[in-house]
């Protein structure tokens, strides 16, 4: 396989495992691809929908500090160096738009903010259902990697 033309993408929890792929292993992957993931699990334990779904696996933020820390991608997004696409609705219940904020917000804070593509879908839920958002976003995606993955010839940065 030629690395310099493979992406990684994924939505819910396959965007968790994507910001954890593009975080612990940096240059593994041309570009990456995250549809409303998890990025700080302390802020998913505070969400009063999540808090006993995260304590169930890893304890509290208090009991396990390290573990919430290893296990948010947010924490490492230092680490970024390929292009990050990342798409979210503002209603999504099952992972709040806040984390893709603050997931952005940390990247600019790190210099990591050219790396990084954003769409916000107001009104749209965890799974995109509308046809122009499902439209756009999967236009969004193939242009992406598009530009980042055919005719790679090595690192863009």
């Amino acid at each position: 396989v030629d690395m310099d033309h493979v992406g990684v993408w994924g939505l819910s929890y396959g965007g968790f495992f994507t910001l954890i792929a593009v975080t612990d292993q940096p240059t593994l992957f041309r570009a990456g691809i995250d549809v409303a993931g998890v990025v700080d699990y302390a802020m998913y334990y505070e969400d009063p929908y999540h808090g006993g779904w995260t304590a169930s696996r890893i304890g509290t933020p208090q009991q396990n500090p390290a573990v919430y820390a290893q296990a948010s991608p947010i924490s490492h997004i230092d680490r970024l160096q390929r292009p990050l696409l990342v798409l979210h609705g503002t209603a999504d219940v099952n992972v709040p738009y806040l984390h893709s904020v603050r997931l952005i917000d940390e990247a600019l804070a790190k210099g990591k903010g050219g790396l990084i593509d954003f769409m916000v879908y107001p009104g749209e839920f965890h799974y995109f259902t509308r046809a122009h958002v499902l439209r756009d976003a999967w236009q969004r995606v193939d242009r992406f990697f598009a530009r980042h993955l055919k005719g790679a010839n090595g690192p863009t940065n």
